[in-house]
């Protein structure tokens, strides 16, 4: 154990203070005492000292002892004189001490400490330590004095944040402030708190850590790299903010061919279901499914690939996996269409956007990448780009969001987050720029959909000057619709309706209790007429969702018609509610 601000005499040390000669008298006295017994002498003999020569007493008697030990005394003593020994140890060796309190079930009695301790050391602590034990303390803490665990947790986000995002630490300090003053029960304040700190503790160092990585890559596998970075946000949501495990844990799953953003879903489910009991070690081939565990990730990916034991049951997806576990699993089974979701598509990022919780049910296979729908803006979107980019940029880039949506929708007013007016529009007209990114193998980013110069009408050139068949954006936009219809029709004749959809259970009417967006809510009759008023640009049948015949066959698929008839799945005529 190693110490800051002090020096430490010994016996033979040739001048010794009063104040260590009765430090000495104490180390002697229990040095062969049984935990218990020296945890009360040392309690007793510090009571009347200044706090500052109880801490000194109290490091001296424990520093020698393993850590387990350390916590014990600790937790024994005066919290102020406690918390006092805190600030005279180095962070490693705090880091050590929480690590161990909470190991050892002493979770409240080292919140409690640490809560007496300057919110500035408090956050270095908590960022250096295991985020589920960091979580434990700050619950803890919580549940002891929120208005003080709520100032370290925002401490904290200074420290990981502060510097380089400033705009992102200024949201999260506002989500503090709502969550403290909120009408919550105590319970559901804790709750929220630690949810944030999760969240906060997950954010990786990347910048400096990823540029040395690539410095020293083959420049053969460095794009592979930059798409498995990209991609590790999701790993996050598994509360591990390991760099190396997330890259070898992407890099593995592109090896392996699998979609990496399915897998985290069904691990994150696991990991809930175990932490809640519903599964042991005894259904997972002896693997612990523990928050951020290594053997979880890694061990249960390889058990899936191969169909290995419990991985089988996983292989087939989450819907079927569920329906097999049971117990209550599909309780917290969160899919779209059977796709397990990640953080973009869950419940606080869906309900606040309407036009994306629109772009999302209605998509072929429960996501929005074939929509990418980017047109809502928030008040505090020009306050994150302006402190990014500087003002400049930031209402270049707002105008030109207002100014695409209009061009879609016909109204600026569809940008805005809360308004359910013209993002049926919007999206039909997104799908169908992607559409044809897609079938011309472009980039979305760098295509019409995104006002970008690769956009429909160079498309069009390059497809004519390539097979010299004249092509145009109007034979384009035309071909998408077709494509669109066809992955409708497709999706049909395998089941889909207008049943399906739907967003997962809890999204609908009821509001969002705390953070940034508290208060927003998406209103289930509203969101119907957005569906009607896609499906009616679509063409499709509005109470079934299935294209109808005349639509079929305007987009040249007579024989798609034919056979949706022959199932009974074709409309007979175009329908209402």
């Amino acid at each position: 154990m190693s110490t800051t601000n002090r020096q430490v005499p010994t016996a033979s040390s040739p001048s010794v203070s009063p104040n260590w000669r009765l430090i000495l008298i104490v180390a002697e006295a229990v040095a062969d005492r049984p935990i218990d017994e020296a945890t009360e002498i040392i309690a007793s003999i510090v009571a009347g000292e200044t706090v500052a020569d109880a801490a000194e007493i109290i490091l001296a008697t424990i520093e020698e002892r393993p850590v387990e030990e350390q916590v014990d005394i600790l937790v024994g003593q005066e919290t102020e004189h406690a918390a006092a020994v805190i600030e005279l140890l180095e962070l490693d060796d705090v880091v050590g001490i929480v690590e161990a309190a909470v190991t050892a079930g002493s979770t409240e009695e080292i919140a409690a400490i640490i809560n007496d301790v300057p919110a500035e050391t408090v956050a270095e602590v908590l960022l250096g330590a295991d985020p589920l034990h960091a979580a434990e303390v700050v619950h803890r803490m919580a549940e002891h004095n929120l208005n003080a665990a709520a100032h370290r947790v925002e401490a904290a986000i200074k420290k990981k944040i502060g510097e380089t995002d400033s705009a992102q630490a200024a949201l999260y300090s506002a989500q503090i402030e709502s969550i403290v003053t909120e009408s919550l029960t105590d319970a559901e304040r804790a709750d929220a708190l630690v949810d944030l700190f999760i969240e906060i503790a997950n954010l990786p160092n990347t910048p400096s850590v990823v540029a040395e990585i690539l410095e020293v890559m083959d420049i053969d596998i460095v794009n592979n790299v930059v798409n498995a970075w990209v991609s590790a946000g999701a790993l996050y949501e598994l509360r591990n903010n390991d760099i190396d495990l997330m890259l070898e844990w992407i890099l593995l799953a592109h090896r392996y061919g699998i979609d990496h953003i399915s897998a985290v879903g069904i691990l994150r489910w696991l990991m809930q279901l175990y932490e809640k009991g519903l599964i042991t070690t005894q259904d997972t081939d002896g693997i612990p499914m523990e928050w951020g565990s290594r053997e979880a990730m890694l061990g249960m990916l390889k058990k899936i690939v191969y169909r290995e034991g419990f991985g089988n049951i996983l292989a087939d997806g989450i819907l079927p996996a569920a329906k097999k576990i049971g117990r209550g699993s599909e309780d917290y089974a969160d899919h779209m269409k059977g796709l397990p979701q990640y953080s973009p598509y869950m419940r606080g990022n869906i309900i606040p956007l309407k036009g994306h919780a629109l772009a999302l049910v209605i998509s072929p296979r429960g996501d929005t990448m074939r929509t990418m729908f980017g047109r809502e803006i928030f008040n505090e979107t020009f306050k994150i780009l302006e402190s990014r980019y500087g003002k400049d940029r930031a209402v270049t880039y707002t105008n030109d969001i207002r100014r695409m949506t209009k061009e879609m929708a016909g109204t600026e007013e569809a940008a805005l987050p809360e308004r359910y007016e013209g993002k049926a529009k919007v999206v039909v007209a997104s799908e169908d720029k992607i559409t044809i990114n897609d079938c011309t193998g472009a980039c979305k980013i760098s295509g019409g959909q995104y006002d970008r110069p690769f956009n429909e009408k160079y498309q069009a050139a390059l497809i004519s000057a390539g097979t010299g068949i004249e092509t145009d954006v109007y034979a384009l936009n035309n071909f998408a619709k077709t494509v669109r219809t066809l992955e409708r029709a497709f999706n049909v004749r395998e089941g889909m309706t207008r049943d399906t959809d739907s967003l997962p259970k809890g999204y609908m009417d009821q509001p969002i209790e705390a953070g940034l967006f508290k208060g927003e809510v998406l209103d289930s009759k509203k969101f119907e007429k957005m569906k009607d008023e896609y499906y009616a640009l679509r063409g499709w049948d509005l109470a079934t969702g299935i294209p109808t015949r005349e639509t079929l066959e305007q987009t040249g698929l007579k024989d798609v018609a034919r056979e949706l008839e022959k199932q009974g799945k074709l409309p007979a005529k175009k329908t209402g509610r």
